[in-house]
């Protein structure tokens, strides 16, 4: 489990005997789920062959029921934004409202490549988890489709880093459920004293730190939800400082699944999107940025309203009134 990963460890000194960086090789290593050392059993080709395809679909969502043993942990260093890495990145739809519930429209994305001055043994172990990926890909010869790794939907990924996909991180709940939860916290004597996990979702939408795409999460009343995320104390990390601890160069260990998005937009050449999709990730060490503000979001101008007939004749009248006076008027006056 990512929560027992590496407790209680000092993460000033990376390198060295008795630096994070041996101490993760070590634990990877021997981890029965480590991707670098898990071996794809014929049990997923066959499972990729029973899948049904809809005829003239547009696009549809279909995760591959995997089994236990394809969970997998994994680890690597936060890549920045110039990298794939996103948080709150909304899928391509080209429908007018999509709905936030749908996975595919707002998540988060990591983006992790080979930590920073790491050693050989542990840059082997990066490359083997890449490796790993790779024979997914291999083991489907028969398929003659397109197959692609993707950061979201149709992007393709970088071979030499490894794109993970968290839950989705907004919900919308029934209006009692949500006032009640509201009204626990507020009569909690002291919110600050309050637990990650008794905000789990009050905390609102803030436009100032993440876009509101066309303001689809305003009109739906998004809230954002509690993710599995935890420090390196073990403790769950609320959505509002979630990019900060994301920040380039955070060592994070990741507990994860490999799904399918099946995309048809011709019933007789399907396109299957493999992407891991994270249960719960775990920062192993910060990053070692300075604490910076996040820049606010600006998003694009909104389409001016004309205004009713009304206003229209009172500003006509009154540009006709300061015309015969010559004055500016003061409607105070």
């Amino acid at each position: 489990m990512t929560d027992n990963l590496l407790p209680g460890m000092s993460f000033q000194d990376h390198t060295g005997p008795d630096g994070i960086y041996a101490s993760c090789h070590k634990k990877f290593i021997d981890h029965p789920d480590s991707l670098a050392r898990i071996n794809f059993s014929s049990d997923f080709l066959a499972q990729t062959n029973v899948w049904p395809v809809d005829h003239y679909a547009t696009r549809f969502y279909r995760p591959l029921d995997i089994d236990q043993d394809l969970a997998m942990t994994l680890f690597g260093e936060v890549l920045d934004e110039s990298n794939g890495t996103g948080l709150g990145v909304k899928g391509g739809s080209k429908r007018t409202n999509p709905k936030f519930m749908d996975p595919i429209k707002i998540k988060d994305i990591l983006t992790l490549g080979v930590p920073t001055d790491a050693d050989k043994p542990l840059v082997d172990l990066f490359n083997d988890q890449i490796v790993t990926l790779r024979q997914v890909v291999e083991e489907l010869p028969d398929y003659k489709k397109r197959v692609q790794w993707t950061k979201h939907r149709m992007g393709a990924i970088d071979p030499s880093i490894i794109s993970v996909n968290l839950p989705y991180k907004y919900m919308q709940l029934p209006k009692p459920a949500a006032s009640a939860k509201l009204q626990k916290c507020m009569s909690d004597k002291d919110i600050g004293d309050s637990k990650p996990d008794q905000i789990l979702l009050t905390s609102t939408y803030e436009p100032d730190r993440m876009g509101d795409f066309d303001q689809s999460l305003k009109l739906q009343g998004a809230q954002l939800t509690q993710q599995p995320i935890y420090d390196q104390d073990s403790e769950l990390v609320p959505p509002c400082k979630a990019p900060f601890v994301f920040r380039k160069g955070a060592l994070i260990a990741v507990e994860a699944q490999l799904s399918v998005f099946h995309f048809v937009n011709d019933p007789k050449d399907p396109n299957h999107l493999f992407q891991l999709l994270a249960s719960r990730v775990k920062i192993l060490a910060p990053s070692p940025l300075a604490y910076q503000e996040l820049k606010p979001f600006h998003p694009l101008p909104q389409r001016k309203v004309l205004p009713s007939r009304s206003s229209m004749f009172d500003t006509m009248m009154l540009k006709t009134s300061g015309k015969a006076t010559g004055l500016n008027m003061d409607l105070n006056t």
